[in-house]
């Protein structure tokens, strides 16, 4: 018997800025070093936890529902292809659409990540969209990464 704990979460970005800084390099980088840091992390029966990261672009609208909890939910197909990428990523990837490629293609440094094509998902639409897995190209330095646990001294999450 397995157990799977699922949490679901959105980043919302403008686009607004372009180049090394521009939001996709960012999200980018953060999808990966959130990967990076995982591997420091065992279950409470020992086993790996693992993280898959889609990255999807497109047009959103956001606004407050509820009635007793206000929370903020953003709506749009753009969150469909976000689930999609995400839902076809293998276990501690991190899963991206061409329309986020592009972006990164874009404005990322040639250096810094490599976009290997993954084949096609298909949208809720019936339509189909190429994906990529996203690594770094190249092992980042201490100082530009997340820092990782010496051997033997993972930390275990408490159920």
């Amino acid at each position: 018997v397995s157990r799977e704990s699922v949490v679901s979460s959105s980043v919302s970005s403008s686009v607004s800025s372009k180049g090394y800084n521009s939001d996709a390099c960012r999200l980018a980088r953060m999808a990966l070093e959130v990967q990076e840091l995982m591997v420091g992390y065992l279950a409470p029966d020992g086993g790996p936890l693992t993280v898959r990261v889609g990255l999807h672009h497109g047009e959103t609208v956001g606004g407050v529902v509820g009635e007793k909890m206000l929370r903020y939910h953003l709506f749009g197909s753009t969150l469909e292809g976000v689930n999609r990428m995400e839902q076809s990523c293998e276990e501690g990837g991190v899963r991206c659409s061409e329309a986020f490629a592009e972006i990164l293609k874009r404005d990322a440094d040639q250096d810094e990540f490599k976009l290997e094509p993954a084949g096609d998902v298909e949208m809720e639409d019936g339509t189909t969209r190429g994906t990529y897995t996203l690594t770094f190209k190249k092992r980042r330095s201490r100082r530009n990464s997340v820092s990782k646990s010496p051997k033997g001294s993972e930390k275990t999450l408490k159920a």
